[in-house]
């Protein structure tokens, strides 16, 4: 029986469709592993709005590190898989100190290889092999023209609008009064203690 191992990220990042709105819903959650699917511990049960989410539609996207894939998501009824939902609960309370709520089950989805579905960019690169298709985070860092797209702030990131750069010249400092030529009558004159007339 493969479990959680000590190295694995703390949160993992669900993704259900709104049964509502019908936009994709993101949560960070923690998890754990067991035999090769991920549970969740819902601590507001069928109350909370992404359980209700994936009780409509089960299927779902998980990004866990680098690695973002599609699943099915379930949830594990104590009544009829104690043993299940009691082993998960412990994973949890080794991992967390915490695990008591609603067991939920992504169980990843498989190609025909028989190997999870990883989500790819363009480029048929996908997130798991440390291509430009990992996250939209990771993307932003990998390609400045990303930095510039506003943020949820609104204009955090962006170049602002209608400032042109401003030449050289005006970006020199104004001659000190030391460096001015002194005139009088519109001629050139020696200031004090130098040899020569400024030009």
């Amino acid at each position: 029986m493969k479990t959680s191992g000590r190295s694995e990220p703390q949160y993992l990042y669900l993704t259900t469709m709104g049964r509502h709105s019908g936009r994709p819903r993101e949560i960070e959650i923690w998890f754990t592993r067991l035999d090769g699917r991920y549970y969740l511990i819902a601590e507001h049960r069928a109350r909370a709005q992404w359980v209700r989410n994936l009780l409509a539609d089960p299927a779902v996207r998980v990004r866990v590190g680098r690695t973002t894939f599609h699943a099915r998501a379930r949830v594990v009824d104590a009544r009829i898989e104690d043993g299940l939902a009691r082993a998960v609960r412990k994973l949890s309370e080794t991992k967390y100190r915490w695990g008591d709520g609603l067991v939920v089950e992504l169980t990843p989805s498989l190609d025909h290889s028989g190997t999870p579905t990883l989500e790819a960019d363009g480029g048929g690169r996908s997130a798991a092999s440390g291509g430009a298709g990992e996250t939209r985070s990771r993307r932003a860092i990998a390609d400045p023209a990303r930095r510039m797209e506003p943020s949820r702030e609104g204009t955090r990131g962006r170049r602002p609008r209608g400032r042109a750069t401003p030449p050289a010249a005006a970006l020199r400092p104004p001659p000190s009064a030391s460096t001015r030529p002194f005139t009088v009558s519109g001629h050139p004159r020696t200031p004090p203690g130098s040899r020569t007339p400024l030009q």
